[in-house]
């Protein structure tokens, strides 16, 4: 038990006695916090990858029986490979409030607040009130965070349920730890470095654990369940990870060079990308000014967490957002030596805005192009592109045949998306087109259409449409098969 649990006045790291807030009160200033940040996008809509790999399949799963999601009851690769509880949880929401992106974005900042508070709570546990709260506010205010709120992925629920079964594993509240551990394995597979790190923490800190095993199998099942999940899989399909990704990109880095190369991106991205490399100098501060941390056992936690979250992605496919569910513990160790640099209530205070208002100026960046920018807000950016584009199509071009490469080519024709009121006709033959989008993403085929079509002059240029220097271009096909529209208006 935390002996600050009964007692109304606590003592913090820095030996001054303190009336702590009341839990419900964090709570609320939470709550709203997240609301307030996260209400302009709620409605906007699905993005990328949320609508490829996530609310799509989801989606599909809702329109029939949820029991689909289970190995061998779904079309090998339509869930990609993954654990079913995302998708039986989006789903579950689907079939009772339809699938609107409102729904889908509701959800996860709930899940964000979920973060947020187990952050807290994981820092006044093993610290003080002081340290939980700047750790929640820490993790906020990163514009990795910050913008991944705002989508369906998988990689916030899993920090959120990564948290809950941290915190209930250093509590010690086996049940509530098996509950959310379990359910996290389901959700992605990558989770399983959360449930190993408290595994072995409770392995290293707590001896009377290790004079008695069958406790720590105990804490094993989620393992056991992931094992099972996978196990079944195979025998149903024939594949225990069957991604369809991974049929035309690589799973891993197949050489030295490039794990070394993928290494040394991780760590810039987890530990000194957009402002957080501030968070490393508050640690090393605290660590000089207060040597016994280095023998904490939150830092050996976090050093389990860390470790175990970011090793397989030295050679494994990896995206920044991977890193998500590391991020609290990052923030949460910052926060806990900025009690060490500074003695004064003012000194932390000043260290804390600093750190805050330097992620503040990453939440928004302005580079050009065309990709996903989910590192922050400028994913906003490509979801108006988006909008515009389905705009100008449907009110000039509604019976136009276009060819697009993806995502452009889903949002046109899905309405459920959120982009158009009714689908259109897009076809994945440029020749049988009347309308071409071109993008620069060679991915995706369009370096060969600009090599045959418009550099050919097959094409004549209609307009280009920007958004914050990312843009997209429309091309009219030359001769075109049908007079589908007299009217011609540039975008």
């Amino acid at each position: 038990m935390n002996p600050a649990a009964s007692n109304p006045e606590r003592i913090g790291l820095d030996g001054s006695a303190y009336r702590p807030l009341p839990q419900w009160l964090v709570a609320v200033l939470l709550g709203l916090i997240v609301m307030a940040g996260k209400a302009p996008t709620l409605g906007l809509p699905y993005h990328w990858d949320e609508a490829g790999a996530y609310v799509g399949p989801a989606r599909w799963l809702a329109e029939g029986s949820l029991l689909r999601a289970l190995p061998g009851g779904h079309p090998p690769g339509k869930l990609f490979g993954h654990p079913p509880g995302l998708y039986l949880t989006l789903a579950g929401l689907y079939k009772l409030f339809g699938p609107a992106p409102i729904v889908s974005h509701l959800f996860m900042a709930v899940l964000a607040f979920v973060a947020l508070w187990y952050t807290y709570r994981i820092g006044d546990w093993l610290w003080d009130q002081t340290t939980g709260v700047l750790g929640a506010l820490f993790l906020w205010a990163m514009p990795l965070f910050f913008a991944q709120a705002g989508m369906a992925l998988g990689d916030l629920p899993i920090t959120a349920f990564g948290l809950m079964t941290v915190y209930y594993g250093l509590r010690g509240r086996l049940l509530s730890y098996l509950l959310c551990g379990i359910y996290l394995v389901l959700l992605k597979e990558t989770a399983l470095a959360t449930v190993a790190a408290v595994i072995l923490y409770r392995l290293i800190c707590d001896r009377s654990r290790r004079r008695r095993p069958g406790l720590i199998l105990l804490w094993c099942i989620p393992v056991a369940v992931l094992a099972a999940f996978f196990g079944w899989q195979k025998i149903a399909t024939g594949e225990a990870f069957g991604n369809p990704y991974f049929q035309e990109h690589k799973l891993l880095a197949d050489t030295p060079g490039a794990m070394v190369r993928q290494t040394a991106l991780m760590l810039y991205i987890l530990f000194i990308q957009q402002h957080r490399w501030l968070l490393g100098v508050v640690i090393a501060a605290g660590l000089i000014r207060r040597r016994d941390c280095l023998h904490r056992r939150p830092l050996i936690l976090f050093v389990l967490v860390l470790a175990l979250g970011g090793l397989p992605f030295c050679s494994l496919y990896f995206m920044p957002r991977y890193i998500l569910p590391l991020l609290p513990f990052y923030a949460l160790a910052a926060a806990g030596g900025l009690t060490g640099p500074s003695r004064s209530a003012c000194g932390r205070f000043a260290v804390a805005l600093l750190i805050l208002t330097a992620f503040g100026t990453r939440l928004y960046g302005s580079r050009g192009g065309y990709s996903n920018f989910e590192m922050d807000l400028q994913y906003v950016d490509m979801i108006r592109l988006h909008q515009r584009t389905a705009d100008y199509v449907q009110k000039y071009h509604p019976q136009a045949t276009v060819w697009a490469p993806w995502p452009v080519s889903q949002l046109l024709r899905e309405s459920w998306l959120g982009y158009v009121r009714r689908p259109l006709q897009v076809t994945d033959q440029p020749d049988a087109s009347d309308l071409l989008i071109y993008i620069d993403r060679p991915a995706e085929g369009t370096d060969i259409i600009k090599k045959d079509y418009l550099q050919t002059g097959r094409a004549t240029f209609l307009g280009r449409i920007e958004q914050n220097r990312k843009w997209l271009e429309l091309y009219l096909s030359k001769p075109r098969r049908t007079p589908y529209n007299t009217e011609t208006k540039r975008p």
